[in-house]
């Protein structure tokens, strides 16, 4: 079983994930699985599109993926929900509610990684403002 807190690296700076997370080259989260991608099928899936996107630091287990063609498709092997607290959600989910509100390209855009730009964007009443 794969637990605890583990690092992630990013393969692409250019991708959806790493600029939620604030173009940082490594980020460590919280996981409890068993299961992970054989590495023999990556070609396979890279060939339709599936970006592996962050690996572990030994550059062969998959802890990232997503697909360009789509809006928002990212998978993890982590929880980010074990790291997300009332007012500051995992970059992930931010760009997911980002993304259902269409307000995902203003959200990568931003100067600041998504926990600066979060923290300027929600009024004194706790409601975010775009």
């Amino acid at each position: 079983m794969r637990l605890g807190s583990r690092r992630t690296y990013f393969q692409d700076k250019d991708c959806n994930s790493a600029k939620l997370y604030g173009n940082v080259k490594v980020i460590d989260e919280r996981h409890r699985h068993r299961y992970e991608v054989n590495p023999a099928m990556v070609v396979n899936f890279e060939r339709f599109g599936l970006a592996f996107v962050g690996k572990d630091e030994s550059g062969k287990r998959m802890e990232i993926l997503e697909l360009s063609s789509h809006p928002y498709f990212v998978g993890v092997q982590f929880h980010p929900e074990f790291k997300s607290w009332p007012g500051k959600p995992s970059p992930l989910f931010m760009g997911l509610i980002a993304a259902s509100c269409g307000k995902l390209d203003v959200l990568l855009k931003g100067e600041e990684h998504t926990n600066g730009l979060l923290s300027k964007t929600i009024s004194s009443n706790g409601v975010p403002q775009y």
